[in-house]
């Protein structure tokens, strides 16, 4: 989420010839006064656990858990045997990753800022670039279907979404906007059969679903400056992380389409995870001149009722502290992987909630 190069050039660059048209969903409700920043950390519901290892990015399938070191080494370890050997799976990058995912046949794919996607199908012995563009976040939909978005930082490029049918072999551009620069997220929600996408660091950010595979895209809305991050499903609802600095975190009824925002009232939601009524929120700090704390949040009645489980060091800037490498899915036990705490000495923890939490003495 790089906000630099939003300023008049990028105005004159990108929106000639284009109509401007800002999408809203019905009944946005009010901003909320206050919001979590002075929230006190309550995690009596939830196992946290510290894991002994620093990871730029992580990823759940199962009881599969992948993780990519800062020196770039993949690692492969089970969900429910965190204590036995992971399996080695190379170092194709030679630096941290940012993207880390594994398709349902067990493809391996990583990249990192200002790098091509590898792939490895047969666990690490051999990978190979596949997709010759920096990617943040993949996902696969119910006919293995696959879909990266490129995660570009420059006037030179546009947001582009790929879409592969062989397993991430060969890959085809679906969709793409020029007054944005890159993909934020992209998720395929499988209760409702659809694929959504976020875009971004363009004058007119926005966010856009497809209900026929990528064929076509409807947007959802558009964005001046700043917006959505990430998206994530719950029996119920849609959630939709924003960068506009407020904190909030937007709702949207699958029923109803109606939409609400909740939290605030500061940082940036750099990732949302969901499963069932569980929803995780990762933050990122955005305060210029510091003092803010990042926080890990979580609701486990589709956000209902929300905790701030974890609280990182106080903030020196924007960016300076924040969660983040989340596993972008909850583990067969039920857990989210993540990083999170000072600068320079985040630790990497594992979180569910505790079996038997009577989920109504849970939040505020």
């Amino acid at each position: 989420m790089n906000v630099a190069g939003t300023g008049s050039s990028l105005f004159g660059s990108r929106l000639a010839g284009h109509t401007l048209v800002c999408l809203v969903l019905a009944g946005c409700s009010p901003s909320p006064s206050g919001g979590f920043a002075d929230w006190p950390v309550d995690s009596a519901g939830y196992e946290i656990e510290v894991l002994p290892v620093a990871v730029s990015a992580s990823y759940a399938r199962g009881d599969d858990v992948y993780l990519g070191l800062p020196s770039g080494e993949i690692r492969k370890a089970r969900d429910s045997r965190l204590d036995a050997e992971w399996q080695d799976y190379g170092n194709p990058l030679g630096t941290g990753p940012r993207l880390l995912f594994a398709s349902r046949s067990g493809v391996v794919f990583t990249g990192a800022d200002h790098h091509s996607v590898y792939r490895t199908a047969d666990g690490g012995a051999t990978w190979q670039v596949c997709l010759d563009v920096p990617v943040w976040r993949m996902d696969e939909d119910d006919k293995h279907h696959l879909y990266a978005g490129n995660y570009t930082q420059d006037d030179a490029h546009s947001a582009t979404l790929y879409k592969s049918t062989d397993d991430g072999l060969t890959w085809a551009a679906i969709w793409s906007d020029p007054l944005n620069r890159h993909i934020h997220t992209v998720r395929w929600d499988d209760a409702g059969k659809r694929l959504y996408i976020a875009f971004g660091d363009g004058v007119l950010r926005g966010r856009a679903c497809s209900a026929d595979r990528g064929a076509t895209f409807r947007d959802l809305a558009r964005h001046f400056h700043d917006g959505p991050t990430d998206v994530a499903f719950t029996d119920d609802f849609v959630f939709w992380g924003t960068d506009n600095g407020s904190g909030q975190l937007w709702r949207v009824s699958r029923a109803a389409g109606t939409q609400e925002e909740l939290l605030g009232d500061s940082q940036y939601l750099w990732f949302t995870v969901a499963a069932g009524e569980q929803v995780y929120v990762g933050t990122v700090t955005a305060r210029k001149t510091g003092g803010e704390h990042a926080a890990l949040l979580a609701s486990a009645d589709q956000g209902a009722n929300w905790l701030k489980l974890l609280e990182a060091d106080e903030s020196t800037g924007p960016y300076s502290r924040g969660f983040s490498a989340e596993s972008r899915e909850l583990s067969a036990g039920g857990w989210l992987y993540c990083t999170g705490g000072a600068e320079g000495a985040s630790k990497f923890y594992r979180v569910r909630l505790r079996s038997g939490t009577p989920v109504s003495a849970l939040g505020r």
